[in-house]
């Protein structure tokens, strides 16, 4: 797994996040979660918004279009932005992403 350091940080937000648990401890398969439809619309560079909505508050694994890979819990989908908590191996970090710098994503429930 990659350790993601290179995504903007933003202003911690009033909701608390997953701060005293860890991520799940394995890599979930990129061809799984491509099998599901849980990437862009074929010819396109969006995700069907329902798609992306079934992961808000489940732990989530995304793929970056930079080859980037992290565990996360999405709270906030606002204006093509997905503001999450990132696992960086070591504790949770917020951050906001930009719907288009994904490449793929895998949620499980929590």
């Amino acid at each position: 797994m990659y350790r993601c350091d290179c995504l903007p940080k933003v202003s911690t937000p009033s909701i608390k996040g997953p701060l005293y648990w860890k991520a799940p401890n394995f890599i979930p398969s990129i061809y799984k979660a491509k099998a599901v439809g849980n990437t862009k619309i074929p010819g396109t560079n969006i995700f069907s918004s329902s798609t992306i909505n079934n992961c808000m508050n489940k732990y989530t694994y995304f793929w970056l279009n930079n080859g980037t890979e992290f565990w996360s819990v999405p709270i906030l989908l606002k204006n093509n932005y997905a503001y999450l908590w990132i696992w960086n191996n070591v504790s949770w970090i917020y951050l906001k992403l930009s719907i288009d710098d994904i490449n793929c994503f895998m949620w499980y429930w929590t």
